[in-house]
């Protein structure tokens, strides 16, 4: 995976992202910013992440 772990400002603190770039081929590639506001981010929503990343 390709993923790196963020953080956001927000008005109430401070968000959690998870950024995911394509694993493979030659760039650049736009990122993919996934965040999640009630529950964090979890293993799933990371490999989500990675795999709309991976469609380049």
């Amino acid at each position: 995976m390709s993923t790196e772990m963020i953080q956001i400002p927000a008005p109430e603190g401070t968000a959690e992202a998870l950024v995911a770039r394509p694993a493979a081929g030659e760039g650049p590639f736009p990122g993919v910013i996934l965040y999640m506001d009630a529950f964090g981010i979890r293993p799933r929503i990371a490999e989500m992440a990675q795999r709309i990343a991976d469609w380049g």
